[in-house]
């Protein structure tokens, strides 16, 4: 994280985390799709955070959504997991380091790069998190329709909200 603005890094968790709680909760489409609003927070760090910072950052972030959701630390691991894989995909995705803002978003990188940057990261946290509530495959089938329809759910609010933005976290 940028150490110049923490201020405004966490202004920015305070908002993700309070709209998952007071509306993203009850966003849930057909029984299907659940709106995990607060990883949008996590995708958006700056791209020269440490790892262990992300890691320390989603595991505050997940735990704080275990504590209110009874999940028993399953977004926190999630969370974890997807920070820790984080700065691989960057890398895979590709950043032009010169060029590239300090951190990812839809207004700084556009759609189809953040898509392509975002998608696999929220799949990957949604399909822990159900796997891991369902605790087994007699239901894999809904437990996979779930996660996909979620994911793309989440992806859709979290660049829209993006995109929406009025306010742009900038470094000084």
């Amino acid at each position: 994280m940028n150490s110049s603005n923490p201020a405004l890094q966490s202004l920015n968790f305070v908002f993700y985390f309070l709209f998952q709680f007071v509306l993203a909760q009850h966003f849930v489409l057909f029984g299907v799709a659940f709106c995990f609003m607060y990883v949008g927070w996590l995708l958006q760090l700056p791209y020269t955070t440490p790892r262990l910072l992300l890691m320390f950052l989603g595991f505050v972030m997940g735990l704080g959504v275990d504590v209110f959701y009874d999940t028993l630390g399953i977004n926190a691991f999630a969370c974890v997991l997807i920070m820790y894989i984080r700065p691989y995909w960057i890398s895979t995705v590709g950043v032009d380091e010169y060029n590239a803002p300090d951190r990812p978003g839809v207004k700084e990188m556009g759609p189809r790069w953040f898509t392509f940057y975002a998608l696999p990261l929220v799949l990957l946290h949604h399909l822990l998190v159900f796997l891991l509530e369902a605790f087994h495959f007699n239901m894999l089938g809904m437990t996979l329709l779930k996660a996909g329809t979620s994911s793309l759910y989440t992806l859709v609010v979290v660049m829209l909200l993006m995109g929406l933005s009025r306010f742009k976290l900038r470094t000084v």
